[in-house]
């Protein structure tokens, strides 16, 4: 019985020492404050009973073991998505830095556009006017397409004139008209901007 436990004791020991050598001890600090005519002391006779110890604080400490490295790797894993948050919150201070930056050089009006897609959720605007020169509807932060093109329309002579002019038809050229909307990168940094600071440019 004694050189089966000892190979029992080896193979633990091989692969779990620490916690073998404390269950060992810890077991023989049981047996000798347990009673003499302890009831599985008697039954098991000290061989079994020695096992049995053995196995119950092999267990125990195990599961010690494996509760301490549960918590480590939440308060880890806890640590790791805080540094992330705080580094994805730089980076967003980072850009909005420089967004900020570039709206402050926009016109009242480029402001008020601007506002107006964030409030509208980014609804398109439309417009027949050309824009030049430093302008939003004129930047790369907006997307531009046709919503109607040019187009000529007759104009009618009037009959009714009593010069004996020869009447030539006339033609008057409509406009096209185009709609704009930002670019989905730059709405959703405004859109974040203006929620969570209240602001698009470092002036309100």
């Amino acid at each position: 019985m004694s050189e089966k436990i000892l190979d029992l004791l080896k193979v633990f020991l091989e692969k779990y020492l620490i916690p073998t050598v404390v269950a060992v001890v810890f077991s023989f600090i049981t047996y000798y404050l347990t009673p003499a005519n302890n009831k599985l002391l008697v039954k098991f006779t000290v061989g079994g009973y020695a096992v049995f110890l053995f196995c119950i604080w092999f267990l125990i400490i195990e599961l010690v073991i494996w509760l301490v490295q549960k918590i480590q790797y939440h308060n880890y894993s806890k640590d790791i998505e805080e540094q992330s948050k705080q580094r994805e919150a730089e980076e967003w201070k980072r850009n909005l830095e420089m967004l900020w930056t570039e709206v402050d050089q926009f016109s009242p009006n480029d402001y008020k556009l601007l506002l107006k897609f964030i409030k509208s959720g980014n609804e398109p605007y439309y417009s027949s006017d050309t824009y030049m020169g430093f302008s939003l509807l004129n930047s790369e932060w907006v997307h531009k397409s046709e919503s109607r093109p040019a187009k000529q329309v007759l104009i009618k002579p009037n009959r009714g004139s009593s010069s004996k002019a020869i009447l030539l038809p006339a033609y008057e050229t409509i406009p096209g008209k185009y709609q704009y909307v930002l670019r989905d990168d730059i709405y959703q940094i405004l859109k974040y901007s203006y929620e969570n600071y209240g602001k698009i440019s470092h002036f309100k």
